[in-house]
């Protein structure tokens, strides 16, 4: 249970101001899983940002829609799944006509072993992957069979299966490496931005770790925390009224000029303009 609390840790460190500003979204079952297939919104609650505490799956079947996952739009397309760990604010904009929705609650998962660290893994580009043919029919055929059973050992099995498929990648030697490194990031990069840090905590020279970041992900292990870093200031100002001098303060930056330095660089735009546009 301790990597579940680990995981979970990110998203409680937010202020009581600002957790209250994005709903918590309650599992939509008594049992700790849900798989259904659905046509149209279920809850109120999915047409606003907000968070939930359990993992989801959602993939299209047919129609097309629309997902806003950390402040950026995504389209929802037949083949397309969706991967929404705990803490990740999203918003589905416009639902399409046919899909499957999978919901897990964390505790299910933490008895699969290394299931989280799994689960865990950063690098992705985007919350989701696009299905070839023979993988959406697994897919579909697997949800089937979690929608028909009510053993949680069995379903938890299923469900890590769905979620391996989604973002399964060339096996790579450092994936436990990356996945802790991925994990100390979620816990610390409001205050730790730079390389060092990480290395001390997972035991390696910085420059092993960073080459084994850029083998892994493509990218230097500063760049990943300026990356987690921007996806909560773009959650933040989506998501929320909070004033930008409270945000800085929150994320970790010295003031708010810093704040909108950074929030330029990486977007192109002040944080105003961002928030205005959405």
């Amino acid at each position: 249970m301790g990597i579940c609390r680990v995981y979970l840790t990110d998203m409680r460190m937010l202020t009581t101001e600002t957790y209250k500003q994005l709903p918590l979204q309650p599992l939509l079952s008594p049992a700790p899983f849900m798989a259904r297939k659905v046509g149209a919104l279920l809850d109120g609650l999915g047409q606003r940002q907000h968070r939930h505490d359990f993992y989801m799956l959602y993939w299209t079947l047919s129609g097309e829609g629309s997902h806003r996952v950390n402040g950026r739009r995504y389209d929802m397309r037949p083949g397309r799944v969706f991967c929404i760990p705990p803490g990740q604010a999203h918003q589905v904009l416009a639902y399409p006509e046919e899909g499957w929705l999978v919901l897990a609650d964390t505790r299910l998962l933490c008895g699969l072993p290394g299931g989280l660290l799994v689960l865990q893994q950063g690098g992705a580009a985007e919350p989701f992957a696009d299905l070839d043919l023979d993988t959406l029919g697994h897919f579909n055929l697997l949800a089937e069979l979690l929608a028909g059973t009510s053993d949680p050992a069995i379903a938890a099995h299923y469900i890590f299966a769905l979620w391996l498929q989604a973002g399964q990648q060339p096996a790579h030697a450092n994936t436990s490496l990356i996945a802790r490194l991925q994990t100390l990031i979620g816990q610390h990069f409001r205050t730790e931005k730079q390389a060092p840090f990480y290395a001390a905590k997972l035991g390696l020279r910085t420059r092993a770790l960073n080459r084994a970041s850029k083998l892994a992900t493509g990218r230097p292990v500063a760049e990943l925390v300026s990356e987690r870093l921007l996806a909560e200031c773009e959650t933040l100002l989506a998501a929320t009224t909070l004033p930008l001098k409270n945000m800085a303060y929150e994320l970790g930056f010295c003031d708010q000029a810093h704040f909108a330095a950074f929030f330029r660089k990486w977007k192109g735009e002040s944080p105003r303009a961002f928030r205005r546009g959405k």
